[in-house]
């Protein structure tokens, strides 16, 4: 056995005891408002095809994964979500908690994030479910999902090339536009801008299938302006934004901003 190969033996013998002494966990008993949303730049820069409620319990639940912990691909991870906790999170009243759990869960349990911008135009791509299970208990006032065991690499033993941020500065946010724009930008927070070819801001903010995919004067408005605005005003974001182009066609667009606050009132 080469040197190469011994090494490459040891190293996964290393993981192998790394996953059993620290498998992937569940953070139980946190407040809502401390718990932070990480995940790798690749799901970040994914398009996650989920509306705004989907969107709530979905990173509702991966706030609740211990991201310093190892790996363990080889099972689900059940995330468990109270409906006075999501309710209390996201500053609503129970009646709207209960029906976004059950709605949400039940859209989620179809939802698959899509990986590469050119999959529709190329017809090679790769789609990955967020959860593999699901349960609803309305009269105890629950939900438990399943995070797929494949997603977990990109939400575990999290080392650079990561986005984190808290969960309580999504909450107030009324577009999934918005919070797709949070997450792109907090990616270069300590870097402060952000270029981004425009196919793959489209792809990242879900919008390839809509009119506002093809048409940027759309885009601008009903996408790009909204979200900024919710920003600046909601999370205390300072964010200026130029189209770059070549000749008369946007090619690509720049973000400079800064975040001056820890957040505004709702």
């Amino acid at each position: 056995m080469s040197l190469v190969d011994k090494a490459n033996a040891l190293s996964k013998k290393a993981q192998a005891r790394a996953i059993k002494a620290y498998p992937a966990r569940v953070i139980k008993g946190s407040d809502p408002g401390a718990l932070s949303v990480n995940m790798n730049n690749a799901l970040a820069n994914a398009a996650h095809r989920l509306s705004l409620t989907e969107k709530r319990l979905m990173m509702f639940a991966v706030a609740k994964v211990d991201s310093l912990r190892v790996i363990n691909q080889r099972e689900n991870l059940p995330v468990h979500i109270t409906a006075a906790d999501y309710a209390k999170a996201f500053d609503l009243d129970m009646t709207t908690a209960y029906k976004d759990l059950k709605a949400g869960v039940d859209k989620l349990y179809g939802r698959s994030i899509e990986w590469n911008p050119t999959s529709r135009v190329t017809g090679h791509g790769r789609d990955l479910r967020w959860i593999a299970e699901k349960e609803y208990h309305r009269k105890e006032g629950w939900v438990e999902m399943h995070i797929n065991a494949s997603l977990l690499p990109f939400l575990t033993h999290l080392r650079g090339q990561f986005v984190s941020y808290k969960l309580s500065q999504a909450s107030g946010l009324r577009s999934v536009y918005s919070w797709r724009l949070l997450e792109l930008l907090s990616q270069f927070k300590r870097k402060g801008w952000r270029q981004d070819e425009l196919d793959s801001f489209v792809h990242a903010m879900d919008v390839g299938d809509t009119t506002y995919g093809s048409n940027f004067a759309q885009l601008r408005r009903w996408v790009i302006e909204p979200a900024v605005k919710e920003l600046v005003e909601k999370d205390g974001w300072e964010i200026t934004w130029d189209p770059i182009k070549a000749g008369r066609k946007v090619i690509a667009l720049r973000f400079d901003f800064k975040r001056t606050q820890q957040r505004s009132s709702v």
